[in-house]
């Protein structure tokens, strides 16, 4: 058999049950692991922790040099994790938390929109299209922290339209 580029319906004997039909995957953590690494990333929306500003102010220092060295040609695309875009998830690990008005979901993306559109960067934010999609369809694999076929193509086209539209505008 050889893979053919296209869907993955047209490769259905070589492609994983569970890519065609995600309600038969199978998930990659257990329900307790997953949940310890998604609340230690869930730590990136405490909007009044010194530590976790310590981190954004490291990232966008190191941001800052790519901007220097890249300029204009700088693009960046903000992911988004999966906390963010499940709600389900989301709730669990806000019922955890000790003071949850400490949380904004979408700090990450408050942070990073600020700091691009001072600095003059375009920036693509994935969350609204994943959140979107999320609502008929997993876009994440089960447990497990990355996107799934779903998620894979809602980014990808998302993506490609940005490049096409920052090289349409010259930018």
């Amino acid at each position: 058999n050889v893979l053919k580029i296209g869907k993955p319906e047209e490769n259905e004997d070589m492609v994983p049950e569970h890519v065609l039909d995600p309600d038969k995957e199978p998930p990659t953590f257990s329900e307790e692991a997953f949940l310890s690494i998604e609340s230690r990333r869930f730590e990136m929306a405490h909007a009044r922790s010194s530590s976790t500003e310590e981190k954004y102010e490291n990232f966008f220092s190191i941001l800052g040099r790519f901007h220097k060295w890249l300029g204009e040609r700088l693009l960046v695309v903000a992911i988004p994790d999966e906390f963010q875009v499940n709600d389900e998830l989301f709730e669990r690990i806000m019922a955890a938390r000790q003071n949850p008005s400490d949380y904004r979901r979408d700090y990450p993306q408050e942070r990073l929109t600020a700091y691009c559109k001072e600095h003059g960067i375009a920036l693509l934010d994935l969350l609204p299209r994943l959140r979107e999609a999320n609502t008929t369809e997993r876009v994440y694999h089960l447990r497990d922290t990355h996107w799934n076929a779903r998620g894979n193509r809602v980014a990808g086209e998302a993506i490609s339209e940005f490049i096409l539209t920052q090289l349409d505008s010259g930018g």
